[in-house]
């Protein structure tokens, strides 16, 4: 299905269905394009986006003790259900691979005074949005603290305010952009994925029987 979108792939039909992952079927368009067929061609994006994922799994520990580090790198990057986004021709893989990549390079910006830090960090933030409209929750927050460091990042001086609006002005114009699609999608019935048993149901149960591979 994904390759069948990537294939016949036109800007106009960006809200027709949410399964269409913009970011992945603009790469796996433009690698069939190429004359890719191959399995490994079609999943390159998101085998790239892996090598992202495993940096930033690495990076984050950086500032953890040594036993504390390797237990988050083994939740993040052992974890089979999460592994196997990264071998699939879709978004799943690139949002968290290009998200994850994002909030370790927020979290670098904190220790540094360089703003390629902040600039980085928005724009892999971005790229995980494109990959997957989920990962809005992770943009919005890690957004929202990036622009409040810039503003009083530098006390008593109107530089912080003025990075931290020359900040929200490409996040805003992007919002716009992400969000009049997600509210077509929405309008065309695309954003229901059939839950209506509630939280416990819907989402606990649901989410750990995907993790065990449909076990109890």
């Amino acid at each position: 299905t994904s390759t069948a979108f990537a294939g016949t792939f036109d800007w106009s039909d960006l809200s027709s269905d949410a399964n269409i992952h913009l970011l992945n079927t603009v790469l796996v368009s433009g690698i069939l394009a190429l004359g890719g067929t191959s399995e490994f061609a079609l999943r390159l994006p998101n085998i790239v986006a892996f090598v992202f994922y495993i940096w930033a799994t690495a990076d984050l520990g950086r500032h953890l003790k040594r036993d504390r580090a390797l237990v988050q790198f083994a939740l993040l990057a052992t974890c089979p259900f999460i592994l196997d986004f990264f071998s699939l021709a879709r978004g799943y893989g690139l949002g968290l691979g290009m998200m994850l990549a994002g909030l370790a390079c927020a979290v670098r910006s904190f220790s540094s005074p360089r703003s390629s830090w902040i600039a980085l960090s928005v724009l892999l933030g971005m790229a995980g949005v494109l990959a997957s409209y989920p990962m809005l929750n992770v943009f919005l927050p890690m957004t929202l603290l990036l622009l409040v460091k810039e503003a009083v990042g530098t006390p008593g001086k109107s530089t912080g305010w003025i990075r931290s609006f020359a900040l929200l002005v490409p996040i805003a114009l992007f919002l716009f952009f992400v969000l009049r699609i997600l509210f077509e999608l929405k309008d065309g019935g695309q954003l229901y994925f059939g839950g209506r048993d509630g939280l416990w149901q819907d989402t606990v149960v649901s989410l750990g029987r995907c993790i065990g591979y449909h076990a109890a």
